[in-house]
């Protein structure tokens, strides 16, 4: 399934409904309307649950408390009987059936009466929420919010704007997931901190159980880890003021249309041609709704997707709204039972497009649709055809483009492997791309071009972006340790660093930061000094009992902020997101066109080239989230939409040595290598990225890495080299199913004391068995020579007594 961010609200439902502008301005407002109603439902739960979490933690737990607190999140299961039960659903909006899932039941019908004040039938689920919200009112927690008092439950059900399930429908999701994340997922991530903890220093932790115990609730064991940590967590999930997204079926946005008498006119315009006597909404959703194609709805009121008509040009123009084909329910049936045939080919399978799921998600200002990608053979994926009936993953999309990177070693494991992938063509004539990923430096790059004609590339890689730094151009060819001497050849190299690429997002935080130090008129304070004074939701002297009552009294101003009328918020953040989108184009566009390619084209069937990624791990600490998977995805679904081939190549030792004379160089800056062999410094990612490139040459032509990229031990052996030959079913035939390196799959070697490494090299690197190296600076490379030998052997000495 994939998400289709089709643009803006207005334009999309203004599109759809023509001319009738009344009709969408109503259709506009209502949607703005539901999403707000919704997450203020969600907010207004979301702090009943942190303060009752906050009193049970303060010791007011009863026996009877924790029925409601295993319905708030289920008590943790061990790993090892269910490594699945701990993880929480990716994209909660997917699952429509909750009728089997108590903890669902139980926060929907919760949310349904904090939005209607209705409460629920004493019966089942309904008798469980009836005893929460009477333990509520009992802890005096009802009070503290600012909201109209409670009813009596003989008062009469009194008639909302929405229906009740429809609005809350999506946000009950959420919160469920957000809940099953704090308390089972965070529980287990603070227990495995404390446990590091332990092991670095016994005494800090020494006396306390770090052990998660079955017969505690999960949100006991959360607040004693919490506790233990020094409250380093929130202890319950509180949304901030901004509005996000919800989803709605297409019945349900008939459900919330209804209401409304010009757009249930206009929906009767749609139902009476079909059924003449079709006019309640349950007729409506039930007789009427379930023969319409899927999208059917949308594309009359909300998005004009697949439109009739148009051209070429018009169609690439349109984008997602074209790709988006309307099949009616025998349509669809014959599609899956076509690809569903036992003879059937799946080397034939060309259709493309999408298919409407009959669902939106909206935050009141973007749109985005939910559809099944038809590009993406199912059958394939899940019924695994045999390998000689499916066509090959690395040079077509038939089975999907994100299903996993392969190495380059499990790819090239004969010379005939060679031969197939890259026909007609010697190994040493294949263009080579290198892409190393990181973090503060997005992509480092080289390009190699073996006997090309490259003033045309050298033209356009010199118009570059101003979000891309200037690139460079070598001539010299790297030494390397390979059987067939390599054929003269252009080099390329490009790096772009985050602070590039994340200007629209700089751009955004600052018009945000001025907006929020102004004192709108009337007010007293400004957004800046009313956020910066709200009591803290964790550490030592957080209360969310004292958050509660201070975010109500200045909760208007910061509505009006995020979700005012005017849209200011939601326009500048949509238009951010944009343009890093296009600087995510630019960069894969500048990366294309070192071999040749570009974004807008597909790659020439007489262009061999490979292009290799980088299988180093990163993390983010700053204040921007780390665009290594970020950039990794979006390039590598991009490229083998092109027809490239894209594989994966391990990094180990690829930012340590020289790729001229395979000499250790040595660090300068954090980005600045020199090499004093070769008398000459070094782009930390660039490098990397050249001896990557040389490794996929030395798989192309020898099957094998250079040597200078091997680990070495003592004894002068390579220890890899050792173990391919030793075992026939070793790593060398072996198929990697993930992004990252198997770390089981790599050759083992003897298992020495290694020295530390900085957190941003690949930690599944294999590690060498060379002698025993002392510890040196952070600042230095664990792998570089030190350049004093006498502190050197100072502290080889001093290593060898402590031991």
């Amino acid at each position: 399934m994939a998400m289709l961010r089709v643009g803006t609200l207005a334009k999309n439902v203004k599109s759809a409904l023509k001319d009738d502008v009344a009709i969408a301005k109503e259709a506009i407002g209502c949607l703005q309307e539901a999403v707000h109603e919704a997450y203020e439902v969600k907010r207004r739960a979301q702090k009943l649950v942190g303060m009752f979490v906050e009193r049970m933690g303060a010791g007011d737990l009863l026996p009877t408390d924790r029925e409601y607190l295993d319905l708030l999140c289920p008590r943790i299961v061990p790993e090892e009987s269910n490594k699945n039960e701990n993880v929480a659903h990716a994209n909660p909006d997917d699952d429509d059936d909750i009728k089997n899932d108590r903890q669902q039941q139980f926060l929907l019908t919760f949310l349904r009466f904090l939005y209607s004040g209705n409460y629920p039938r004493e019966q089942g689920v309904g008798r469980s929420v009836n005893g929460f919200i009477q333990r509520l009112k009992g802890l005096g927690l009802f009070d503290r919010l600012r909201q109209s008092p409670l009813r009596d439950r003989s008062a009469l059900r009194e008639t909302t704007t929405f229906p009740p399930n429809e609005l809350v429908r999506s946000v009950s999701s959420h919160l469920k997931v957000e809940l099953k994340k704090m308390y089972n997922n965070g529980t287990r991530e603070i227990q495995k901190q404390l446990k590091d903890q332990k092991v670095k220093d016994e005494d800090s932790l020494k006396g306390y159980d770090l052990e998660i115990h079955q017969e505690k609730t999960a949100v006991e064991n959360f607040l004693e880890f919490n506790r233990m940590s020094g409250n380093t967590r929130r202890i319950a999930p509180i949304s901030s003021s901004k509005d996000g997204f919800v989803s709605f079926s297409e019945r349900e946005i008939i459900g919330l249309f209804w209401k409304r008498p010009m757009i249930k006119a206009k929906i009767l315009e749609l139902v009476t041609p079909v059924f003449p006597g079709c006019l309640a909404l349950n007729d409506v959703t039930t007789i009427w709704l379930r023969d319409q194609e899927p999208g059917f709805v949308i594309k009359s009121l909300l998005c004009d997707v697949a439109p009739v008509g148009l051209t070429s040009r018009q169609r690439g123009k349109a984008g997602y709204r074209a790709a988006i084909k309307l099949m009616t329910i025998p349509e669809i049936k014959d599609h899956l039972s076509t690809i569903r045939q036992p003879d059937f080919d799946p080397g034939t399978y060309a259709t493309k497009g999408y298919l409407p799921r009959g669902s939106i998600r909206t935050n009141g200002f973007s749109i985005q649709l939910t559809a099944f990608k038809l590009k993406e053979l199912q059958a394939v994926r899940y019924r695994r055809f045999p390998e000689d009936r499916l066509p090959p993953r690395l040079t077509t999309t038939v089975g999907g483009l994100d299903y996993y990177l392969m190495e380059i070693r499990n790819i090239a494991q004969t010379k005939e492997n060679v031969v197939e992938l890259w026909p007609n063509c010697t190994p040493d004539q294949i263009k080579i791309l290198s892409v190393d990923l990181g973090q503060a430096c997005v992509v480092g790059a080289y390009a190699s071009l073996p006997n090309s004609t490259c003033d045309t590339i050298k033209g356009t890689s010199q118009n570059a972006s101003t979000a891309i730094d200037i690139s460079t151009v070598s001539t010299l060819a790297p030494v390397t340790m390979l059987s067939s001497p390599p054929q003269p050849q252009v080099f390329y190299n490009l790096s772009v660093k985050q602070k590039a690429v994340s200007q629209p997002t700089f751009k955004f935080r600052r018009w945000t930061e001025d907006q929020k130090k102004l004192v709108p008129a009337g007010a007293v304070k400004s957004v800046q000094d009313i956020e910066s004074d709200l009591p803290p939701l964790r550490g030592q002297d957080a209360s969310v009992v004292d958050y509660v009552e201070e975010i109500q009294v200045v909760e208007d101003q910061l509505q009006e902020f995020y979700n005012g009328s005017n849209m200011r918020y939601q326009r500048h953040s949509f238009d951010a997101s944009r343009a890093r989108e296009e600087e995510f184009r630019t960069i894969a566009d500048r990366l294309l066109s070192m071999i040749g390619g570009s974004v807008g084209a597909k790659r020439s069937e007489d262009d061999m080239v490979v292009i290799a990624i980088g299988l180093g791990q990163f993390a983010s600490r700053s204040g921007l989230s780390s665009l290594h998977g970020t950039f990794f995805a979006f390039f590598v679904c991009l490229a083998r939409s092109l027809g490239y081939i894209v594989v994966g190549v391990n990094e180990y030792y690829s930012s340590k040595k020289c790729p001229r004379c395979q000499a250790f160089v040595a660090q300068v800056t954090i980005r600045r290598l020199f090499c004093k062999a070769c008398s000459m410094y070094f782009h930390r990612d660039e490098m990397a990225a050249h001896n990557m490139a040389n490794a996929v040459r030395g798989h192309l032509l020898d099957q094998q890495r250079p040597d200078y990229l091997h680990p070495i031990d003592a004894q002068g052996r390579y220890p890899w080299k050792e173990d391919l030959s030793s075992s026939a079913d070793g790593v060398g035939s072996s198929t990697s199913t993930s992004t990252r390196p198997d770390t089981d799959a790599k050759p083992k070697s003897t298992p020495t004391r290694q020295p530390r490494k900085r957190k941003a090299t690949d930690n599944t690197q294999p590690q060498s068995s060379s002698a025993r190296q002392p510890r040196k600076r952070k600042a230095i490379d664990t792998a570089q020579p030190l350049a004093n030998p006498t502190r050197q052997s100072r502290k080889r000495k001093a290593v060898e007594e402590a031991d």
